[in-house]
């Protein structure tokens, strides 16, 4: 369902974006910065906040507490929308204390993340992912509300995911996973399947693809010697292990010896040649593995999920039937779909979908009401 129109109105609309946070207060670094280092992600087009999201937040909540008549509800939930006819009237949401509070309103803009961190909507919309981590406040909120009010739901499987060591959502040390381009991933069976120095997301979505949610990196005891601890403590739980030799590890990882040992010494050839003939890496990330041997587990981050309401481009939701749903509005990333998958050329989008798609609705309310 990703939607070229909708593409292009996030970039035609990004530097309005940006302006519109920096008359609010919100500051950012000069420097801009690339996302990775292979075309097209090469381009340098991230800009960051100074003091990150908090300093942002900050910002635009004072502004926001400069009108009379706003209001900003602390540890709330909305749970339902209101409707009268057809059209969203308001909403009712608990706060922490149990109370239910009613809002009467014009319009709503959902504005509640994905559903990552909710197991009823993963299984019904990526039933392979069988361990996760996520932000835990992305419980598809927002999701449920809009097809209960007859949202035209966009389901795909797809999300935005890599896959870092994380020892069964035990904090490491470092983070391993991102972007290592030196490390040699294979599969749950056993074989190497790409250029390990490509984007994260896009090695997840192959590793998806051969219908698995988790690989192994493979890494020497040099590697183990940078991270130890973390090595250390994911063999105690099963997210590591150790091997002396290539066949040692395999028959710890339920592989075959001999062919997972070939595969070590076909990778180390390529090392020692300096010419990766299968996939292409870069010789600069070719590093040999040589001694003891580890096998780290990598599991499923979930940056993002893509499923939710069908929106038109002025962030109205769309109901079944084809039209908008009267006061309904969606923004950032409770609706994605239509603008991205994971083989977008950036990091997901960061803050752009949400102010872009944020001041459509704003705009169109205003035009309108």
């Amino acid at each position: 369902d990703l939607e070229p129109d909708k593409l292009k109105l996030l970039a035609e609309k990004s530097n309005d974006g940006l302006e519109w946070m920096i008359d609010r207060g919100v500051q950012f670094n000069d420097e801009f910065y690339y996302i990775h280092f292979y075309v097209p992600r090469d381009l340098s087009r991230a800009q960051y906040a100074i003091n990150g999201g908090g300093q942002m937040i900050e910002a635009l909540a004072e502004k926001l507490m400069g009108y009379e008549n706003a209001s900003i509800y602390t540890d709330t939930r909305a749970t339902e929308l209101l409707t009268d006819n057809g059209a969203v009237v308001g909403a009712l949401a608990t706060d922490k204390y149990n109370n239910t509070i009613t809002i009467n309103a014009d319009a709503v803009v959902l504005a509640t993340g994905g559903f990552s961190n909710d197991d009823e909507l993963m299984a019904r919309t990526s039933p392979f992912m069988t361990y996760r981590t996520s932000p835990t406040q992305n419980m598809g909120d927002g999701f449920r509300m809009a097809e209960a009010v007859g949202a035209d739901m966009i389901i795909t499987p797809d999300t935005l995911t890599y896959m870092p060591y994380q020892l069964g959502g035990i904090v490491t040390t470092q983070s391993i996973g991102f972007q290592n381009p030196e490390l040699l991933l294979i599969a749950p069976d056993g074989q190497r399947y790409g250029d390990e120095a490509r984007y994260c997301f896009d090695r997840a979505g192959d590793v998806f693809a051969m219908g698995y949610d988790y690989e192994y990196a493979i890494v020497d005891q040099a590697f183990y010697e940078t991270c130890a601890t973390d090595v250390d403590n994911g063999i105690e739980r099963s997210y590591a292990f150790k091997g002396e030799t290539a066949e040692e590890l395999a028959g710890k990882l339920g592989l075959d010896p001999a062919a997972f040992a070939a595969e070590i010494e076909q990778y180390n050839a390529y090392c020692d040649a300096g010419v990766d003939e299968e996939f292409g890496k870069p010789a600069e990330y070719l590093d040999k593995l040589e001694g003891t041997l580890y096998a780290l587990k990598m599991t499923c981050c979930i940056s993002e999920t893509y499923s939710g309401p069908r929106v038109n481009n002025d962030a109205q939701v769309i109901s079944t039937e084809g039209v908008a749903v009267p006061g309904l509005y969606a923004a950032g990333a409770v609706s994605l779909a239509q603008y991205t998958d994971y083989h977008y050329a950036g990091s997901g989008f960061a803050l752009l979908n949400c102010v872009v798609t944020g001041r459509l609705a704003a705009e169109h309310y205003l035009a309108n009401k």
